[in-house]
């Protein structure tokens, strides 16, 4: 007489056996759950495809111009309008840039770790602050 693992001392063999069956049956159909399951898989990808990539190629459109906009103010006249320099214009220019690169990964890593609710806040929060300390200037000296 076996022992079940709950202890209670009745015979299994039926039991066993019942769950034998169900095990093989179980393997023997999964060549025809896997093909399901790809099918299912491809229609779930083309679905979030055609939901996500044209919001994604429009946020990746706006970042492009964001990344622009600096070149663009120079054209339209930024840098007599504050009586920059070219050295003092391309400072100003790598101030923005260089932190961009330096924070781009930890950012991504954070995203992953905190929710993008709680990201977003705290992004909102660090920018307003850094923002409401910088004073108006005549110059850059």
């Amino acid at each position: 007489m076996k022992l079940s693992s709950e202890g209670h001392g009745h015979s299994e063999t039926g039991k066993e056996d019942h769950v034998h069956h169900e095990r093989a049956a179980a393997v023997e159909e999964m060549g025809v759950l896997d093909e399901f399951a790809d099918i299912e898989t491809s229609k779930v990808l083309r679905k979030v495809d055609w939901r996500l990539l044209p919001v994604l190629s429009f946020l990746y459109l706006l970042a492009f111009l964001d990344r622009s906009n600096l070149g663009n103010a120079k054209v339209a006249g930024l840098a007599d309008d504050l009586a920059l320099t070219g050295p003092q214009y391309n400072l100003s220019a790598t101030v923005f840039f260089i932190p961009y690169c330096l924070f781009e990964i930890p950012a991504n890593v954070a995203l992953k770790v905190l929710r993008p609710s709680r990201w977003i806040g705290c992004l909102v929060v660090a920018w307003g602050t850094v923002g409401s300390r910088f004073r108006p200037r005549n110059n850059t000296g």
